[in-house]
């Protein structure tokens, strides 16, 4: 079984490199993704793990769905990554818990606006029997990059704890939200590139946690510096219902310890950078 992944330098994809389960599958680069050779394996799934950039300004992409119909064009599953964003923003002080078949909020981010698009392009536009989409939750681990921050919440925050010794948050620290460390995020990607059924998939711990919990937790692991809350309002505060996947995968279980320890260890290897 060969399976096929574009976007090889992606953070994922560097986690997924690193999985034993991917011993055997091929990695390539995004801007050769359709003259690679590797094609010629004829892979019984693709996985696009490259983000046009496009799509995070708020403007729709069809690189995914060119790359779809390659790979079913050529008798391949493929899997598309997506996002919690999707489902829109919630309320102001409110908690969300994000189902795959509930009904889409008209508030959402121009991110969010995007990857409704995109997903809605591939529905309408590939066999929807060969096509996954997954839905990540905040999806973290080692992301510090001193020469390009990753924009993402823990990059955020590993940039400030190391420039700045402090973390700031535009929300309360009460804030809770779903989070899952990226070696557990790949691990169960590769369960299902290799058994895939065509369907959406939310993937998180299917909790909310505290994320001062978090910052707190990587402050401890870094041994220095301070969280520091700009507002005390709840923001953007969601957990993912996982039961779908769970339904049709194994998944090793999220805990709250788990993303202690995670944090901790996280805020060891930065204070050693």
């Amino acid at each position: 079984m060969t399976i096929l992944v574009i976007g090889q330098s992606s953070y994922i994809a560097r986690a997924l490199q690193d999985n034993h389960k991917t011993n055997d599958w091929s990695f390539i680069d995004y801007r050769e993704w359709g003259n690679s050779p590797q094609w010629k394996k004829n892979p019984s799934c693709v996985i696009n793990l490259a983000l046009d950039s496009t799509v995070r300004e708020g403007y729709y992409s069809d690189l995914d769905l060119r790359i779809g119909q390659k790979a079913q064009g050529q008798g391949s599953h493929f899997i598309a990554i997506s996002s919690r964003a999707v489902y829109g923003e919630p309320d102001k002080g409110r908690m969300s818990r994000f189902k795959e078949d509930m009904p889409l909020t008209s508030k959402t981010s121009k991110y969010g606006q995007a990857k409704r698009l995109v997903e809605k392009s591939l529905i309408e536009g590939l066999s929807n029997e060969m096509l996954t989409i997954l839905r990540p939750s905040n999806i973290f681990g080692m992301e510090y990059n001193a020469l390009h921050p990753r924009k993402t919440f823990f990059g955020h925050m590993l940039h400030d704890l190391k420039h700045h010794n402090e973390i700031t948050f535009d929300m309360a620290g009460s804030t809770r939200r779903d989070f899952m460390p990226v070696a557990y995020f790949v691990d169960i990607l590769a369960d299902i590139a290799t058994k895939p059924n065509g369907s959406i998939y939310n993937i998180g711990a299917g909790f909310g946690l505290y994320c001062g919990d978090m910052a707190h937790w990587i402050i401890e692991g870094y041994g220095a510096g301070m969280l520091k809350e700009q507002s005390k309002d709840i923001k953007d505060s969601f957990e993912m219902d996982i039961t779908h996947l769970s339904d049709h995968y194994k998944i090793i279980p999220v805990t709250k310890e788990v993303l202690k320890e995670n944090c901790i260890e996280i805020g060891k290897t930065l204070a050693a950078i």
